[in-house]
């Protein structure tokens, strides 16, 4: 899914919605990244007699917004030693997505430790991970 979610949208990082803004994707595939939580209202998943569609609709902020707000802005991300990676940094940290490029010409980079759980995806040649100098 992510290599062809790559393919098709190059360079695409997502958009940040945040919360209690109304979203829907209305076809193909996604991944959505959403923080632990306790008051997901649910109006879509979940069997009818769970459903509440009033308290749904009185919480959404109905805010509009241009499309230009709901990029993710970029930096170059601080953590590297070799400067190939770049940050897209949401309003919520620990949604940071870290995005390194290399090529035969630049093929090493370094991070330094994350301060949160962390997660790779590679989607061309191959990583190596080392923590802790194992």
């Amino acid at each position: 899914l992510v290599l062809e979610a790559n393919s098709q949208y190059p360079g695409d990082v997502g958009v940040y919605i945040g919360a209690d803004d109304a979203h829907a994707y209305l076809s193909g595939d996604i991944i959505e990244c959403m923080a632990t939580s306790d008051n997901l209202v649910n109006v879509a998943f979940v069997p009818p007699e769970d459903r509440d569609p009033c308290i749904f609709t009185e919480m959404l902020t109905y805010a509009l917004r241009s499309a230009e707000t709901l990029g993710i802005p970029s930096t170059p991300y601080k953590g590297s030693t070799h400067g190939h990676t770049t940050a897209y940094d949401p309003p919520l940290v620990e949604f940071t997505v870290l995005h390194t490029f290399l090529n035969p010409h630049y093929n090493e980079e370094q991070l330094q430790p994350a301060p949160r759980p962390t997660t790779g995806i590679v989607l061309e040649g191959e990583v190596s991970h080392y923590h802790c100098g194992r």
